[in-house]
This record gives C-alpha cells, structure tokens and sequence, in this order.
C-alpha cells in the first residue's frame, strides 16, 4: 500500500501546518490580473502596493526564496511604469497651472505616452502570477516583533534627517519612507495604521515624486521650451521644500508613537466608573458630621442640647402681633355673636375687635416712652370710630336694654 503523504494536495501544494492560513493576496491578485498584462495605470498601482503588502507578510512568516523572488520580481517590473505614469499626473497638473497651451499639452502626453512603451520594452511585465503562500499560526507575535524593530531603526533614521536643517541626501529620505512604508503594512495586518504614519507618508510620497520629476527634467526637458522648464523645476523643488517641512512638523507626533507612547490603534479609555466614583463620595462628606455627632464625648454630665437659632428668637421676641391677634379677636367676637343674637351684642361684637387693636397698637409706643396717656386715650377711641364708621353706629332705639323692675331698698322682701 503506497503511502500518501498528510501534506500534499491535489494541486501539489504543500498544506498549511496546523494553526496556519493561507494568505488573501493571490485572490486580489487576480482580480486585477488581466488589466495588468494591459498595463493600464490603475492596475499597475494596485498590483504595486499588493507586491509591498507581500513583503510585509513575508516578514512574519517562512516563505521559501523562490516565492520571495517571485513577488519581488513583480514589484521591480511595476516600480518603473508607476512612477512614469505619477511623474505624468504631476507635469500635466504643471502645465494647466502654467497656462500651457492645448497644442503644447498635446504634445507631451504624446512623448510621455511614447516614453511608456519603451520602458514597457525595457522591462516587461510577468507573463505569470507568483505563488501562493501561507500565514503561519504565531504570525501575529512575529509581526509584533517585527514592528518593535522597525520603529527602533525608523526612530533612529528620523532623528538623523530631523537634525539637518535640509539635507539633500534624497536616498536617506528614500529608504526612511521605504522602511515606514513596511511599518505601515505591517501594521495593517491585524488592523490600521494610525493616522500620523499615513500623513507622514502621504508627504514623502510627494518628496519622492519632486526626487523623480527633477531628474527627469534634467535628462528629458527636451519635451518642454525652455520657459516651461525652468517654471517646472522651480514648482518641483518648491514642492520638495514644503514636503519636508511637513513631514518635520508632523515628526513630534509621529516620535512619540515610534516611542511607544501612543500605540497603533489604541484609544484613550474613559475612567473607569469615573461618574459613580464621584456620586458615591458625596454622601459620605454628607454623612460625616452625623456620624461625628452619635460619637460619645467624654464629659461628666449629659449634654443638654441647645435650641436651635429659631427657638432661641421666639423666646427673646415679645409676643406682639397685632394680625395675628386681631384674628384670633375676630375668632372669639364671632363665637360670642352666635351666642348672643341681640343686636346691642352685635354691634358690641363688631366694635371690639377694632378697639382691642388700636389699643394693642396704642400700647407699643407707650411701653417704650412713658408720656400721657390721655392722648393715646382719645387717639385710640378716634380710630374705634373711624374703623366703625357711621354706618356701624347702632341705632338709640337699638341700643337701649329691655326695661327691668326696679327694687326698693328699704324692704329686703320687696313690700313697701
């Protein structure tokens, strides 16, 4: 019985180990695929930065050499029509902010199309895709190591190009970004690369385009007049000047990630139970005096307890409150009227409270500053008369009392 062997497919593949997972790159690779073998601009781009992506993956895992060679073939064959076709964006966007005239624009985008079928001649393109491969089970830690030593090394490398003031070593700059470049895909591995790497090397993409449209006008100005050479070379390495300028500023922030004091992808937690930490405090500082109070003190006798403010006033304030008595007046004179329904004891019941109050008020000044009282006499049966009023004035007829036999006094028994 011939032996078949656990690993072997029936594509010939040798089967990922336990733990592993093949790669997705080969399946994106296809899709673009035939628009490569086209050589159209936009696959060209794609199946460029998938090659990078390779690379990255091929730091983390045992890829054999023939694999390797494979995939960094097919980055070296797309490298030169990427930059051709980005260095073409760049000068046909010059031209337009030059105010090129329709005729000289056609004329360089027939040369710059002419330029690309040489370099295509030059360096033809992969007739076949590269192997597939797969991710081993410990990837993950690999890529951590990885990572950490890629910042160590881009941390070195940025503080050297940092400490110029304007270094034209344009291939020191050049490899800082290639390096940062597998950083970031590294990164994008498990997740996303935070947004101080993608900014950093969104500028030193456009440091490395001024790089390549120099040279390129220095060997081939041939396909602009002179005016238009000079005007361009002058934008290119203004543009050169202010993409280094942007990448120093963002330099403080991308430093403290490469340090490790802001890691990729990491958020800053809220404090944990920060609202019912402070909620929770409050009533103990509440609480605190109560509990001071049910403490015992160490004295002789029972400590009386002392009124508070409110009762210590109410003792010391006379009781004189002429509404409140003046109603509880009118209370008792009511009282009395539903006993008494004559109408000398009405009338008698309405005159009271008016008089018991102007007296009250009659009174307060008088106990301050003894003077006469025969004013205070007349000034208070004046106000009994005025609060009265004519109207309340009983009639003679109704005010006198029923008339009572009169007794003698000389017979005790009444007989005269």
């Amino acid at each position: 019985m011939a032996k078949t062997s656990s690993k072997a497919t029936k594509a010939g593949r040798i089967a990922p180990a336990s733990g592993a997972q093949p790669s997705t790159l080969n399946t994106q690779l296809a899709e673009y695929w035939p628009d490569f073998q086209a050589a159209t601009p936009r696959a060209v781009h794609e199946v460029r930065k998938l090659t990078r992506r390779a690379g990255a993956e091929a730091e983390v895992s045992d890829l054999k050499k023939k694999v390797r060679r494979e995939w960094r073939d097919l980055r070296r064959a797309a490298a030169p029509i990427r930059d051709h076709d980005a260095a073409g964006e760049h000068l046909q966007a010059a031209l337009a902010e030059l105010k090129a005239s329709p005729a000289a624009v056609k004329r360089f985008q027939a040369a710059w199309a002419k330029r690309r079928t040489e370099l295509l001649a030059a360096h033809p393109l992969p007739a076949a895709m590269p192997s597939s491969y797969d991710l081993p089970g410990d990837w993950e830690a690999r890529a951590e190591r990885v990572m950490k030593a890629d910042r160590k090394a881009l941390l070195k490398r940025g503080k050297a190009l940092m400490k110029a003031a304007d270094t034209d070593d344009s291939e020191a700059w050049h490899d800082w970004r290639k390096l940062m470049k597998r950083y970031r895909y590294t990164l994008e591995l498990a997740g996303k690369a935070p947004r101080e790497v993608k900014d950093t090397l969104e500028h030193l993409g456009r440091l490395q385009d001024a790089e390549v449209l120099l040279e390129l006008l220095r060997h081939e100005g041939q396909h602009f007049t002179a005016a238009q050479l000079s005007a361009l070379t002058r934008r290119e390495e203004q543009a050169r000047l202010q993409a280094r300028a942007a990448v120093r500023e963002l330099w403080p922030t991308l430093k403290a990630h490469l340090k490790g004091e802001a890691l990729p992808n990491e958020e800053a937690a809220p404090p944990a139970q920060a609202p019912a930490t402070a909620e929770a405090s409050a009533p103990a500082k509440v609480s605190a005096p109560a509990t001071a109070a049910a403490s015992p003190t160490p004295t002789k006798k029972a400590a009386t307890p002392k009124p508070d403010r409110a009762t210590q006033a109410s003792r010391k304030t006379p009781r004189r409150q002429p509404a409140a008595e003046a109603t509880g007046t009118q209370a008792r004179a009511a009282r009395s009227g539903a006993k008494k329904t004559t109408p000398a004891a009405a009338t008698k019941a309405e005159k009271a409270p008016a008089k018991r109050a102007s007296t009250a008020a009659a009174e307060a000044p008088a106990a301050k500053v003894p003077a006469d009282k025969g004013p205070a006499k007349r000034a208070a049966k004046t106000a009994i008369n005025t609060a009265s009023g004519p109207a309340a004035k009983p009639s003679r007829s109704a005010a006198k009392k029923p008339a009572t036999p009169r007794r003698k006094t000389g017979d005790p028994d009444g007989n005269s």
